[in-house]
């Protein structure tokens, strides 16, 4: 697992997996290829939680979520 791997962080910032979070929770409208829904997980001894929000990219379709 990633946190195994990364023993000293406690957050990370990813993209969502394939329906991990459903687009709707940002507007009826779907999202652009420059949207992506990302994930904060917050790591504790035994506890994590996904937290979505929506980032856009550069305007290149397919653009991959940086750490930054």
């Amino acid at each position: 697992m990633w946190f195994d791997r990364h023993a000293d962080a406690s957050v990370r910032v990813r993209e969502a997996l394939p329906g991990e979070h459903d687009h709707h929770a940002f507007g009826p409208e779907p999202l652009a290829p420059n949207q992506k829904i990302a994930v904060v997980v917050q790591a504790a001894p035994g506890r994590r939680t996904r937290i979505p929000f929506k980032v856009v990219t550069t305007p290149t379709a397919g653009a991959a979520i940086s750490p930054q």
